[in-house]
């Protein structure tokens, strides 16, 4: 991922990841011994369907999909009209697009999140320097963007609430340098923490309700695994302990059995993080986890639409490496 892609994912959870993770291009075979703590990990290519929705120019990149509930549109952050990233919409399968942040074309926006009834865009900015989140009503494009967060240190990965009236992201933390999870209502009101964590998703169900998030390893090498936790902060849970490569960019299917997330190593021997590798899913009790793709090239950033469809930035097909937005159909046990 280049410029911010790079610098806000990449070099971000570069602490967690470590080593190869499972090799790709082999077909798919339950070991029984890895996984969750009583479940398998199966490994190789378990989808069906690939298809390709935006074609990126050369040197740009379109990343951070979400798509509307009827599956008919999709969202995504892309700077192939500007040195900045800048939020559309498209169909997601058709070739026009809307650019959405036509106010301050200066600052980047990225992480689009659109709102349980399809109204409203939320998103994150560096408009004021900082990282800060926002929420657009896509009636009115033109009206001034609604701060959300505005603290001195940064914000962003914001995710809502399945009732639509509280917005979860993740923000630098005044303790120890490294990351919370907070939530605060769309108008920024009671804003509070939740727990350690980075790149929180908001569960599918309102009771009971989970937020998934990765967080790192406080020992040793700190690794990403993956944790949820109530909204209150309670029943905090290890669900993929970090051990051997990095958990990232974790996200619900639209039933909250399964966790989608994107897996990320660095080369053996040396401290260099390498980019997200392929696309993995677990189920939402941590027993069993699947490698979903297996193809050359990076997978990362995945959605999970009510369409049944994973979308997910990819490498695949771009200009030198960059990226654009695919999806497929998981097949699932």
């Amino acid at each position: 991922m280049r410029l911010i892609a790079a610098s806000l994912l990449l070099a971000a959870i570069a602490a967690g990841c470590k080593a190869t993770p499972p090799p790709k291009d082999e077909r798919p075979v339950p070991t029984g011994d890895e996984g969750g703590p009583d479940g398998p990990i199966v490994k190789g290519r378990m989808y069906q369907d690939l298809q390709q929705h935006t074609n990126s120019p050369a040197g740009a990149d379109d990343v951070d999909p979400c798509v509307s509930t009827d599956g008919a549109t999709l969202y995504f952050a892309s700077n192939r009209h500007s040195r900045f990233y800048d939020l559309y919409a498209k169909p997601t399968m058709g070739p026009a697009m809307i650019l959405l942040t036509t106010r301050h074309p200066e600052c980047h926006k990225r992480f689009p999140a659109l709102s349980p009834d399809g109204r409203r865009l939320a998103f994150a900015s560096d408009l004021k320097g900082g990282w800060d989140v926002y929420v657009i009503d896509l009636s009115d494009l033109s009206a001034e963007w609604r701060v959300v967060s505005a603290f001195p240190e940064d914000e962003f990965r914001p995710t809502w609430s399945p009732d639509g009236t509280l917005l979860a992201f993740c923000r630098r933390s005044t303790k120890f340098g490294g990351w919370e999870v907070w939530s605060a209502g769309i108008d920024g009101t009671s804003p509070g923490p939740i727990a350690d964590g980075y790149l929180p998703a908001w569960g599918p169900a309102k009771d009971p309700a989970w937020i998934v998030f990765q967080r790192p390893r406080q020992r040793d090498d700190p690794w990403f695994g993956l944790w949820k936790a109530r909204p209150d902060g309670n029943l905090l849970t290890e669900l993929l302990p970090a051990e051997t490569f990095g958990a990232v960019t974790p996200c619900w299917s639209p039933d909250g059995a399964w966790i989608a997330f994107s897996t990320v190593s660095r080369k053996e021997g040396t401290e260099a993080a390498e980019e997200v590798e392929d696309i993995h899913v677990l189920s939402s009790d941590g027993r069993v986890r699947m490698q979903i793709t297996s193809q050359a090239g990076v997978e990362a950033m995945p959605f999970w639409g009510r369409d049944g469809r994973i979308y997910f930035a990819s490498s695949a097909g771009g200009a030198e490496g960059h990226f654009n937005i695919w999806s497929l159909k998981p097949i699932l046990p």
